[in-house]
């Protein structure tokens, strides 16, 4: 059985490969394979190619693979272990012809070459089992492996030599560790090579030196544009991904290998291989990008040693054996962490890692996904359950018992302003009916407004019940919100419903406002709701400059790469600390610009930041309201 090409429906459809490229601005050093492990073993998905590499390896699992390295190898003498890892089941389904068992065989001989005859350890390291989410059949690889290595293990794999290391908690080291001090520098250096970094081997790993080293020493080494920690990802992992938004990727990557005026691309993942090899294999391929021969990291050692790893053809194929069980019914909690909890709930959900991500994958979205797997076993916080408590019978967040409200008989707009500026920042709500009666605003607060919900939706929680009571309260008209997390949630997780940030709002109307002097040197804060999740960057700038006086200057980091305050997702009312670690951080760059405050558009954000800073923080609307000719509620 070969594999299928990938289902047509699927092309577009992109999910995370765990690259870990965004954990390079993760404001919380989110741990992103714990995370994606549980959502695909609590929410499973088809990955490409109808699961048969998947399903190959399930069986793997479950059975023994027979030996398939050369017989003329010298193996089994000395007390350290090698993974060859599962090579031969590549060759059997791809069907291209390839011979991927040579690294293998290369990888042995090099050990042979260099004195040591290790011993072999057959079968799958349960890398893409794991990732995928088959947690079960991973256990059945994991018991196996520790039960069988005891001592060192040499493997080739990036995959592999990951696994083994991070996830067995075995003595891995990975080929190039193990030979890098016992070669010396060819003479004549006649191939010119470049490197691509597996995800598995740098990011994970910050294994860049080794390979280079020792590719450095045997060939003229040129590097690509983007390598060690900028490396492009493949594009596809645990087999997932495999369409045309990851072929983008990859005819990127080997565009840039054609670019240094290498004769091979170089590798140490066989995935990456096969994944980059696949643009060549393609039935529309035009020679773009032009082919390059690709090699394992350990046939190119060998070949350029003079290392003979010739290979005597082995049925790799155990015939009439009996499957171990696996579990039938699924046990969340029996494959958490001690850490898995605190890390699914330590992410503010804001989206920072979507900007760094090449394909833009919302992560978020597997975050909320998990989180209410957490939920449905009673194991979230215990203070997002008390929101919850509090939003199920107060109708807010904090359990206030007094409602506000503002009534208007058939007002053309409803002003939502959300929990935090009714109960905890009054003066905004105030500031901003003042602004709305200046204006001339049609508008009212109705009784009997709820939360959002977007707490709830971040923490895990359906938000559905109190979408459906707003939405019959609203009546189709349309809504003004002062929040930026209520403006999100609206705009995305309700139906029907109109909705316009008051920055928005201000930016149609502010030239109708008489708006005094007011001189202030001020950086503005882009709330993750408001830019990330609805791309609002300009409006609230262009607001700030229309107020006479006023100097905006910007954050080192600001727009789509903003820092987070630190509050949102649940985090400050669970992580308390967390919270204030990120907000003092956004405080302290504050600080350096030499403003006089912090201005922002989110009554949230500006109650975490000010927590912790010893600058003031205003919202947008609280600095109108001082600029504006005779309004007494000026903050």
């Amino acid at each position: 059985m070969q594999a299928q090409p990938c289902n047509p429906l699927e092309t577009e459809k992109t999910d995370c490969t765990i690259c870990k490229k965004c954990s390079s601005v993760c404001p919380v050093n989110l741990d992103i394979g714990d995370v994606v492990r549980l959502h695909r073993y609590a929410a499973p998905s088809r990955g490409s190619h109808r699961d048969v590499f998947l399903l190959a390896q399930e069986l793997m699992a479950r059975g023994k693979v027979k030996s398939w390295l050369s017989s003329e190898l010298d193996t089994g003498r000395d007390e350290i272990y090698y993974f060859p890892g599962c090579l031969p089941i590549f060759d059997e389904l791809l069907g291209w012809g390839t011979s991927y068992v040579r690294a293998a065989n290369a990888g042995v001989a090099i050990l042979n070459h260099f004195g040591v005859s290790p011993k072999i350890v057959y079968g799958c390291c349960g890398h893409d089992l794991y990732y995928a989410g088959k947690l079960d059949h991973f256990d059945l690889i994991r018991n196996r492996l520790t039960r069988e290595i005891n001592g060192s293990v040499i493997t080739g794999c990036a995959e592999c030599y990951h696994s083994l290391k991070e996830l067995h908690g075995l003595n891995a080291i990975h080929i190039s560790e193990f030979i890098s001090d016992k070669i010396n520098d060819l003479p004549e250096k006649r191939l010119i090579t470049t490197f691509h970094d597996p995800c598995r081997l740098g990011r994970f790993h910050s294994m860049y030196d080794k390979p280079r080293e020792i590719l450095e020493k045997i060939s003229i080494f040129r590097e690509m544009n983007h390598s060690r920690e900028n490396s492009l990802c493949c594009g596809v992992s645990a087999w997932v991904n495999c369409n045309s938004v990851s072929k983008e990727i990859r005819v990127q990557r080997l565009s840039e290998a054609t670019e240094t005026g290498a004769q091979i691309l170089v590798t140490s993942c066989s995935k990456c291989r096969i994944h980059l090899e696949c643009v060549f294999n393609e039935e529309s391929y035009s020679n773009v990008p032009p082919a390059i021969t690709i090699l394992d990291f350990q046939e190119l050692v060998a070949e350029a040693l003079g290392i003979d790893f010739s290979i005597v053809g082995i049925d790799f194929r155990e015939k009439g054996q009996r499957l171990n069980p696996v579990a039938r019914s699924k046990d969340f909690a029996r494959h958490l962490l001690a850490s898995s909890c605190e890390n699914a709930f330590m992410c503010t959900t804001c989206e920072r890692c979507k900007i760094e991500c090449d394909f833009h994958f919302d992560v978020v979205s597997i975050i909320e996904s998990l989180r209410s797997s957490f939920v449905k076993h009673n194991l979230n916080p215990d203070p997002h359950k008390k929101i919850f408590e509090n939003v199920r019978l107060t109708g807010n967040v904090f359990g206030e018992r007094t409602p506000f409200a503002s009534k208007k008989e058939n007002a053309e707009y409803v002003y939502f302003p959300g929990c935090v500026a009714v109960y905890r920042r009054p003066q905004l709500m105030r500031n901003t009916m003042s602004i709305l009666d200046a204006l001339g605003v049609d508008y009212e607060i109705p009784n009997g407004l709820v939360c959002c919900g977007s707490v709830l939706k971040r923490t895990g929680y359906d938000l559905s019940f109190l979408a459906e009571k707003n939405k019959e309260i609203i009546g189709g008209r349309k809504v003004i919100v002062s929040c930026a997390g209520c403006y999100s949630t609206l705009a995305r997780d309700y139906t029907g419903i109109g909705v316009i940030h008051i920055s928005k709002f201000l930016k149609d109307n502010v030239g109708q406002l008489r708006l005094k002097r007011y001189v202030a040197k001020v950086a503005y804060h882009d709330p993750c709701h408001l830019g990330r999740k609805m791309e609002v960057y300009d409006d609230p700038r262009i607001v700030l400059r229309e107020i006479p006086g006023i100097e905006l200057v910007e954050f080192p980091e600001s727009r789509d790469r903003a820092m987070c305050c630190g509050g949102g997702g649940g985090v400050r009312s669970s992580r308390r600390e967390l919270a204030a670690e990120l907000s003092k951080k956004r405080m302290k760059r504050a600080e350096e610009l030499g403003v006089d405050f912090v201005v922002t558009s989110c009554p949230f954000c500006e109650l975490n930041l000010e927590e912790q800073g010893k600058l003031q923080v205003f919202d947008i609307v609280e600095i109108i309201a001082k600029a504006l000719e005779g309004n007494s509620n000026g903050a």
